[in-house]
């Protein structure tokens, strides 16, 4: 029995400290976990800012890559329309050669026809030619005739046998260019292949840097819900702030000060209006010069500081007990943080055009209970 009550009271004490540490009872705790917080959006932020670098880093090497393949595949393209046109080359000079050789033997046969009619004929030499001369002169113009007629035939022999030789080394050119173009595709097409494996392994690169930054940017999202949520506990813890020794615990009613101590016109009172927005407006717009002063109406604490571009611009609340709130929105820049304690005239932002904002002006809002009232009724 004591074994398991302390078994009982442990398991206790473990929950109790556990929703302790999860929902901080003061506001320096949660000042630190706001802290840590920002701590955490700002590594969240950092390693998405490098995943998302690395990202098109790989997105500029895949595009590199995409390039080079689709130059190679041009010029693989180029490389097999001139290893076509010399196939048909070769295919041409290979008839041109048939051609050439048919006339050689054509003629070389008629050479030989022509030798073995003379030798039947009883004149099978040239010396019986010209020993049949009837003189010295019919013999040199027969001499003459016979070196012609050597002459002729060996020179039609040389002139066919030097054009299909002419063929046959044409060809043999054609089919070096062609073999050639044969190896530089060969070897495009091995640069194609290495550059296709490379092609999936950046996309596969890419595939796990998109996990990559998806995973960041949750990651950064939900420390921006922590940070918010840390944030809303912290308004609301300050909601309740109770004021330093000496200072107001409850708002004890009377007269706020003006906030910009500098003057200014009201140049739009609470109420409905239609310009520059048609509705209610919840405040009362100050004009007053860009830089001018802005003070705490009444003493409280800082419960809400935004520096975002919201419709407010950059605004700032503060709670002065009892419910009652003031609001200052499109200020230039805010100079105190949540958890401030102000006095009353306080300096606690700068007149700015932040937000939805026509020119440099606060808007001033006094809340009841979460309500906005007219702040006419509220200040001097």
């Amino acid at each position: 029995m004591k074994k398991a009550l302390s078994i009982f009271l442990t398991v206790v004490l473990c929950l109790f400290v556990c929703n302790f540490s999860a929902y901080p009872a003061n506001t320096s705790e949660l000042k630190k976990k706001i802290s840590e917080a920002d701590e955490k959006i700002a590594q969240a932020k950092k390693e998405l800012k490098e995943a998302k670098d690395k990202q098109v880093s790989a997105e500029k090497q895949k595009e590199i890559i995409d390039n080079q393949i689709s130059q190679i595949v041009s010029n693989i393209v180029y490389l097999n329309g001139q290893i076509d046109s010399a196939n048909l080359q070769i295919a041409q000079k290979e008839q041109e050669i048939e051609i050439a050789q048919a006339k050689l033997d054509e003629n070389k046969e008629y050479f030989k026809t022509r030798v073995l009619s003379m030798y039947k004929s009883g004149t099978s030499t040239y010396m019986e030619l010209l020993f049949g001369a009837e003189n010295m002169g019919d013999f040199l113009n027969r001499i003459d005739m016979l070196q012609y007629v050597v002459k002729n035939d060996k020179k039609i022999v040389d002139e066919m046998t030097e054009a299909r030789d002419a063929v046959i080394e044409a060809k043999a050119v054609i089919e070096a260019r062609k073999a050639d173009l044969e190896d530089s595709k060969t070897l495009a097409q091995q640069q194609k292949a290495s550059l296709d494996s490379a092609l999936v392994q950046q996309q596969e690169i890419i595939a796990q840097l998109g996990e990559e930054v998806k995973i960041n940017e949750q990651e950064a999202a939900a420390a921006q819900r922590e940070k918010d949520a840390l944030n809303r506990q912290l308004e609301k813890e300050l909601a309740g702030y109770n004021a330093p020794s000496g200072g107001q615990t409850s708002y004890k009613g009377g007269k706020m000060a003006w906030p910009t101590p500098q003057g200014g016109t009201i140049t739009c009172p609470f109420g409905y209006r239609t310009y520059p927005s048609v509705g209610m407006h919840t405040g009362l717009d100050i004009g007053i010069r860009y830089g001018s002063t802005i003070a705490a109406a009444e003493a409280g604490t800082v419960i809400k500081v935004v520096n975002g571009t919201t419709g407010y611009g950059k605004y700032l609340m503060i709670n002065h007990g009892g419910g009652v709130v003031t609001l200052y929105a499109h200020s230039s820049k805010i100079v105190v943080q949540v958890g401030d304690y102000v006095e009353r005239g306080q300096k606690i932002a700068e007149i700015g055009s932040t937000g939805f904002s026509t020119g440099p002006h606060l808007h001033f809002e006094v809340r009841i209970n979460g309500t906005a009232v007219n702040p006419i009724g509220y200040i001097t």
